[in-house]
């Protein structure tokens, strides 16, 4: 829809309030586009002239929601001593011919009829409003409220009072000057309304239903303090205006007041027409403004608040223990530095080496102080449907796809955060580039594993079938090297100390072990898989797990004694090669199994993902 230009073009450069500029083809653009939006009401398609200054000036209706929370008082009037009315014309002046700019001289945006321009009723419109004096005199008190009539009981229930009339519905009476008398006079008893609701001196003090929307004609020279007297004014309102302010309120739930020298008809035409995207109310002058951050919060139903306060509360709660855990290994570094052991001072922002950071063992049972169920070896659980660790047979181990890759359902909760699933998956990773092994999101698969926060890091030997618990919480046990341990114990491997054969290559040092914990040190009748032993394997107890006393040895490797035990990043390439060798049939050649196990073997470890 194009512009009929009667007048020159608007400038190049068009002020649009608080200091904003918007070019010519800017300013035209929001016009189309605003108009377009609002093709079906040409009434309130926007407008635009250019007075004697240079100066733009849009003119048209906006929108303004109820949003008071105080009742307001309305002027009341009897509809049978209603005078003569002139409807109110803006106040404001554009020109000296025309208080809202002369039609000629307005370029309009769609067809529909300037209220304004209406400043003269011929006799017989005026006759359609004159109505018969009240048979009664009126007694009005100091305030216009509540007029007090002479009591005449014919008169009780004559209590409905005509407003003044809107432009509007002065529009509608010149309309229809061709009526007969009997439909003025059904117009006539008509009684008039603030967004449904039906006045009379009873109730002439309300509080308008909150989000209702009214129409009030304004134009961009007219500021926030003008268009609040404007709606007050239109409505006949007795309350002051400096009781009132008006408010953009956006879709996210902020809201932000207009100052007093804001136009809010630029910044409807700003924010575009759509009550979807911002709403403008006017409310009580001592309303809150809500800031963005606050606002995401604001529109959310109750549970999912909730959900949110949860999630608070654990994050606030993690951020206490992450300072706990800080402060006991303050504590013991102090505690090993008294013993005569030497502690290296650490930099501020250098990344600590291996050396100093715990092993994945004593990590793990640092997060699983307090677990209170059972748990052998420090992380293992017991399985429920077998009467031993042991996982030799078939039905202890992941089945294989129709591709030959050996696919582990999972599910994650809902508790993690993005980041923290994140973490899981990358651990995941490690499995997916260099064994046969997939962990693929379940589809409805009776036997996967079901990844959770509970209390510490644990999981049951192989598939144990159905529901398969594997706890990895926030607190200490999302390390990649934590989850690939635990993974690992639910494919079916054993902590590497238990291996049969472990004698020939460390020692248990059984004086520095306590005896609650003797079992966790016994060897187990394994399957070794024809694989060497392997210090580095993440699998590994550290050198100090479960000792009785701070900083003893309770495994030493033989026979060099300064071996270093008890992995602390990733899975070695002996784990790697264990998985794959696991889950290899006999005389099996097409095997994705196969595939990194010769890769393995010729020294080419492939880091490609295979699907």
């Amino acid at each position: 829809m194009q512009p009929e230009m009667n007048e020159a073009a608007p400038p190049p450069v068009i002020q649009a309030g608080d200091g904003r500029t918007l070019s010519r083809a800017e300013f035209l653009s929001l016009l189309r586009n605003y108009n377009c939006f609002l093709k079906d009401q040409s009434q309130l398609h926007l407008g635009f002239s250019q007075g004697a200054d240079g100066e733009v000036v849009v003119e048209g209706f906006l929108n303004i929601c109820w949003g008071v929370r105080r009742p307001i008082r309305l002027k009341i009037q009897d509809d049978k001593q209603m005078l003569p009315f002139a409807p109110q014309i803006s106040p404001d002046p554009i020109s000296p011919v025309s208080p809202l700019g002369n039609k000629r001289g307005m370029t309009r945006w769609g067809e529909y009829v300037d209220l304004h321009q209406i400043d003269e009723m011929s006799e017989t419109a005026k006759e359609t409003v004159v109505t018969s004096p009240l048979p009664g005199p009126v007694v009005y008190e100091t305030t216009t409220l509540r007029p007090v009539r002479q009591k005449n009981p014919e008169l009780e229930a004559e209590s409905n009072l005509f407003r003044c009339m809107s432009d509007a519905s002065l529009v509608k009476r010149r309309r229809g000057r061709g009526k007969s008398a009997a439909q003025r006079e059904k117009e006539r008893q008509h009684r008039f309304s603030i967004n449904g609701h039906f006045y009379n001196y009873k109730t002439a003090v309300f509080t308008p239903s909150f989000g209702t929307p009214t129409k009030v004609r304004i134009s961009t020279r007219m500021t926030t303090n003008r268009v609040i007297e404007q709606l007050l004014h239109k409505f006949k309102i007795e309350n002051d205006p400096q009781e009132f302010a008006l408010y953009c309120v956006h879709q996210s739930g902020e809201k932000r007041k207009l100052s007093n020298r804001d136009q809010p008809l630029w910044e409807r035409i700003l924010q575009g027409p759509s009550d979807d995207i911002m709403k403008i109310f006017m409310m009580d002058m001592d309303e809150r403004e809500v800031s963005n951050d606050v606002a995401q919060y604001l529109n959310l139903e109750l549970p999912i608040l909730e959900q949110v306060l949860l999630k608070l509360r654990e994050e606030e709660s993690r951020e206490i223990q992450s300072v706990i855990n800080r402060g006991l290994g303050l504590m013991s570094w102090t505690n090993m530095s008294d013993k005569g052991a030497t502690v290296q001072p650490q930099e501020e922002g250098v990344k600590p080496t291996q050396a100093h950071r715990p092993d994945i063992m004593s990590r793990i049972l640092e997060a699983n102080k307090g677990v209170d169920h059972t748990l052998v070896q420090g992380d293992v659980a017991l399985s429920k449907r077998r009467n031993a660790m042991k996982c030799w047979s078939e039905h202890c181990k992941w089945g294989k796809s129709y591709n030959g890759l050996v696919e582990v359902p999972y599910t994650v909760s809902e508790y993690y955060y993005d980041s923290e699933k994140a973490s899981i998956k990358t651990a995941m990773e490690m499995f997916h580039r260099r064994t046969c092994v997939r962990f693929v999101p379940r589809r409805g698969q009776s036997d996967y594993l079901s990844i959770e926060s509970d209390l510490g890091c644990w999981s049951t030997i192989g598939r144990d079938g159905g529901q398969q618990v594997v706890s990895l919480s926030v607190y200490g046990c999302l390390d990649r090297g934590t989850v690939q341990h635990e993974l690992l114990h639910a494919l079916g491997f054993h902590h590497e100390h238990t291996r049969s054969d472990r004698d020939q290559y460390v020692r248990i040092n059984w004086e520095n072990i306590p005896a609650v914990n003797a079992f966790d040190f016994h060897k187990m009748d394994t399957n070794n898989l024809n694989t060497p032993y392997d210090y580095s394997s993440v699998m590994h107890y550290g050198r100090t797990t479960f000792a009785s006393t701070l900083g003893a040895d309770t495994i030493t490797p033989i026979p060099d004694s300064f071996v270093p035990i008890g992995q602390r990043e990733d899975m070695s390439d002996i784990d790697i090669l264990r998985i794959n060798k696991l889950h290899l049939k006999e005389k099996e050649d097409d095997s994705h199994c196969v595939l990194f196990l010769k890769n393995f073997k010729s020294g080419a470890v492939s880091d490609r993902i295979v699907d």
